[in-house]
């Protein structure tokens, strides 16, 4: 990483507003994926009916649009490459399908254990209040805690996503300069995705009956909720690694 590349990568503050000025104007590309995905959350919750958690289906569905979201950001001409059969000149593997979710899945078994041990520490706490509460209250640091961490190896997705040679070790080492521009921009996607879904169970908690469609209808919400803060996250990680590397998609070559 030169110099000028860390001079030139933007700050948190404005990633994340273009980041959302971006996600206004591709609301087609967004709710093509995002609608299907919430309802298809909210059904499984429906059907769950407290049976089960269906937190590894959550995880596998943000991972796979986030996927999505960076390749759209990576590639506006996304759908035209692929149309054209162009898309890559390379062809995705299991081992690049095992990178990127194990990459997410690590994210997610990290929360669950963090969540995990402080359960434990705070069982009296569930007791007294229940989970729903307790989990709101210790929630947010765990979610913190685990986005400062992970932040600066973000780059590794888009690089991934774009078949750009960097690793884990190589992605650390392109964030100096620009960490703490990574967890700030993390952190603020992080904790705006968290007020907007404190709020909606707030009001839904209000005004809608105790059902299991009412819960179905706020996992839905939060789905949406929280895939447009990954679709955010994307576009400010694809800026910085552009930023960073240089990196600039092949032009595609006309169709025969």
């Amino acid at each position: 990483m030169s110099e000028s590349g860390t001079r030139q990568a933007p700050a948190a503050s404005w990633l994340f507003r273009e980041g959302v000025q971006y996600w206004l104007d591709h609301q087609r590309d967004f709710w093509l994926w995002a609608g299907p995905c919430a309802l298809l959350l909210g059904l499984a919750d429906l059907l769950r009916s407290g049976r089960h958690d269906n937190g590894v289906t959550v995880l596998f569905v943000y991972a796979g649009v986030f996927n999505w979201w960076l390749t759209l950001v990576l590639y506006p001409d996304a759908k035209l490459r692929r149309e054209a059969g162009q898309r890559d000149k390379k062809r995705r593997t299991m081992g690049y399908f095992f990178a990127f979710f194990g990459f997410c899945s690590a994210f997610g078994a990290l929360a669950s254990l963090i969540a995990l041990l402080l359960g434990m520490q705070f069982h009296t706490l569930f007791q007294q209040v229940g989970p729903l509460l307790a989990t709101t209250i210790l929630g947010p640091p765990v979610l913190f805690l685990c986005a400062a961490l992970f932040a600066c190896f973000l780059l590794y997705l888009p690089a991934l996503v774009a078949f750009h040679p960097l690793g884990l070790a190589d992605a650390f080492a392109l964030s100096h300069g620009v960490r703490g521009r990574l967890i700030g921009f993390a952190l603020l996607c992080t904790a705006v995705s968290l007020i907007a879904t404190v709020c909606v169970i707030a009001a839904a908690t209000l005004r809608l009956p105790n059902s299991p469609w009412s819960v179905a209808a706020i996992r839905a919400a939060v789905a949406v909720i929280d895939l447009t803060a990954l679709y955010i996250l994307a576009f400010g990680l694809v800026r910085l690694f552009e930023a960073l590397t240089g990196w600039r998609p092949e032009p595609v070559a006309p169709a025969n």
